[in-house]
């Protein structure tokens, strides 16, 4: 990318011939290629600099460094990023969008890794591979959303999935800091009534939401309290 935005990335492109020195321009790419060479090997550790110190070219070079560490590192990070995104799960508390971001970075990442030119198929295949990616890491919350994108006729696409994902969770934040439920209100109401509920009893049974008896006198939650017939 940093050689792209200052347009040199033709010294290391693999179709791009270097300039013969009886160029009336090669003083001009040399000055160029060197100074693209200089930009690699301040990115290079000290170890790994001695090794290529003496390549000719900025191509020479970046071919050498793609011999000697491109494939296997390549391999082994595709290897690390698939797992990282299979293991992936949007944890309690964790907005969507903070969830996502973590996602596409690797996904970006892993697309360096891809194909630059790739087939329709294949591009295809690469979003639908996000797509169900996502969708399995979200918390269990979200369950009746997954069921119902999956089931659709026609898959809606990724963003407006996102955009669906980002209203549900909205959604929910707000029905989850409503008030008290109906049980607790009645619970409160009588508190403020003098410790009795509407029928004059002291107590109320959070599990049966209803009056007449506490949680700890209830026979649903406590059977052996029931009297015998």
């Amino acid at each position: 990318i940093a050689l792209r935005g200052r347009s040199k990335s033709s010294h290391i492109n693999e179709n791009e011939i270097p300039l013969d020195f009886k160029d009336p321009k090669f003083s001009d790419w040399q000055a160029s290629d060197n100074l693209v060479m200089s930009w690699i090997f301040n990115s290079m550790d000290t170890q790994i600099y001695e090794i290529f110190a003496y390549s000719e070219t900025a191509k020479a070079l970046w071919t050498s460094l793609k011999e000697m560490h491109g494939q296997s590192e390549n391999a082994s990070r595709v290897f690390e990023l698939q797992q990282e995104l299979s293991h992936m799960e949007q944890v309690t508390g964790q907005f969507f969008t903070d969830h996502l971001w973590n996602m596409k970075r690797k996904w970006d990442e892993l697309r360096q890794y891809r194909p630059s030119a790739p087939t329709i198929d294949i591009y295809i295949f690469n979003v639908k591979s996000s797509y169900f990616q996502l969708l399995a890491s979200l918390r269990p919350e979200y369950e009746d959303l997954r069921r119902q994108i999956l089931m659709s006729t026609n898959l809606p696409s990724f963003a407006s999935v996102c955009a669906t994902i980002h209203c549900e969770e909205a959604r929910q934040r707000v029905m989850h800091s409503n008030p008290k439920s109906g049980g607790e209100v009645l619970k409160v109401l009588s508190t403020q009534r003098g410790g009795k509920t509407r029928s004059g009893s002291h107590y109320y049974c959070d599990h049966c939401v209803r009056e007449g008896h506490s949680k700890e006198r209830c026979w649903v939650l406590n059977p052996h309290l029931r009297p015998n017939k």
